[in-house]
Parts: structure tokens; C-alpha cells; sequence
């Protein structure tokens, strides 16, 4: 039953090894948006190598790359694993004025960035360049999304800001002794880090940074009491 495979993929599906990858690759095939979803979600997660070649496999399946919750819970499965091997399927369909959801040609995006790789960049701005920019003072002039922008200055370490033809231009003068350095780049706006760093964290560095949340909200509740309390006994002995 659904409820059954869907629990025991959440449960048992990260386990690192081949074996399970291969059992939990079985529902891929099933054309249940939960079971799907979740079968992907755990090797997206998944630490065994084997998770990406049984992702791989399904680039061209109709049932997930055309339900937007799959096709996005997709894309970010290969961006976790971070390997320049999911470029072409991340490439795929990638094109503005395309039929594919703005949702997945995001999640596309964002993934192509968490792929430390000259190709990313390319297939970045290869989808910018197919976007509509308006026309200013008889020359067109493109705008790069907020995705795109974030996602080449995390791969790049540089800001060209929104301007298409800066980015190109800055790319045109660097592509030949680019080297794409271990460290990721950082973003200036400090809300759009935070959401691109929770982005890739697994469901363990999730709950630990939760508690660790909780922990340091209970420490200044805990402060605050004290101090309040402190100046209450002074009102007193005053």
C-alpha cells in the first residue's frame, strides 16, 4: 500500500548502501506522487555513490519530471550530490521560454549552483541568455533572475549584479584561467544565505541546528529572567 512503501522509504531509504539504494530506485517507477517523492527525497540523501546513477536513470521519466513537486524534489537531488555528472540532466529542458514550470527552472538553477563546476556556470547563463530583456536605450538589456544571480556568485565568489551582458562580459574575460575554487562562495544578503545554506542541509544538520536554535532561545529567556530579576531586587533595595 502507498502509506506503507512511503513510511518505510522515510525510514530505511538513507541507510548508506547499494542494497538499499537499489530497493528504494524500485519506486521511481511508481506513479504515485508521495511514493515518488519520497524515493527520491531519500537519495537525495543517500551517502552510497549508487544514489546518483539510479537518479540519473529516471532524468527522462515522464511521471516525475511532469509533476512539479517531483521535478523539483529532483533537481535538488542532483544538486545535493554535487557532481559534475548531473549537469546534463539539470541542462535538460533548461530554457526560459519553455514550458517547464517556473518552479522546476528554479530548483534547476539552484541545483546547477551547488554543482562546484565550470559547466555550471555556462549552464547558467546559457538559460539567462534565452530570457526576455527589455529594451533601453536602443539596446536590449537583460536582467538575470535572483536565482541566477545567487547561484553564479556562490559558484564564482564574484557579484556582477543583475546585468546579463556583466556577467557575460566578466565570464568572457575569466573562462580560460577560471578555476573553481573548493570554497563556496558567499552571498551579501544575509537572509538569502541563511535560505541557501538550509537549502542543503541534510535532515540530520536540520535537526541539529534546530536544537541548537531551541537550546540558545531557552539561554536568552533564561538571561532575560536574570536580569529582570536583578533589577527587581534593586528596586527593593533602593
Amino acid at each position: 500500500e502507498e502509506i506503507v512503501m512511503v513510511a518505510t522509504i522515510d525510514n530505511l531509504g538513507q541507510v548508506k548502501s547499494k542494497l538499499v539504494t537499489k530497493e528504494v530506485s524500485k519506486a521511481l517507477k511508481i506513479t504515485k506522487e508521495a511514493v515518488q517523492f519520497s524515493a527520491i527525497q531519500a537519495l537525495r540523501f543517500n551517502e552510497d555513490p549508487s544514489a546518483l546513477g539510479y537518479l540519473l536513470k529516471v532524468r527522462k521519466e515522464k511521471s516525475i519530471q511532469e509533476n512539479v513537486k517531483t521535478a523539483v524534489e529532483y533537481a535538488f537531488a542532483l544538486g545535493q550530490k554535487g557532481d559534475k555528472k548531473a549537469i546534463p540532466a539539470l541542462h535538460d529542458n533548461l530554457i526560459a521560454t519553455s514550458k517547464t514550470p517556473k518552479e522546476v527552472i528554479n530548483a534547476k538553477i539552484l541545483a546547477l549552483g551547488h554543482i562546484r563546476h565550470k559547466d555550471s556556470v555556462e549552464a547558467i547563463l546559457d538559460f539567462a541568455k534565452t530570457t526576455v530583456g527589455g529594451i533601453r536605450r536602443g539596446g536590449v538589456n537583460k536582467n538575470v533572475s535572483r536565482e541566477v544571480r545567487g547561484s553564479l556568485c556562490i559558484l564564482t565568489g564574484t557579484d556582477q549584479g543583475e546585468s546579463l551582458s556583466a556577467w557575460e562580459d566578466w565570464w568572457y574575460d575569466h573562462r580560460s584561467k577560471f578555476k573553481m575554487s573548493a570554497v563556496e562562495g558567499e552571498l551579501d544578503d544575509e537572509r538569502a544565505q541563511r535560505t541557501w545554506t538550509k537549502l542543503w542541509m541534510t535532515p540530520a544538520e536540520k535537526e541539529e541546528a534546530k536544537a541548537s536554535a531551541e537550546e540558545e532561545k531557552t539561554k536568552r529567556k533564561k538571561d532575560a529572567d536574570s536580569d529582570s530579576s536583578s533589577d527587581s531586587d534593586s528596586d527593593d533595595d533602593f
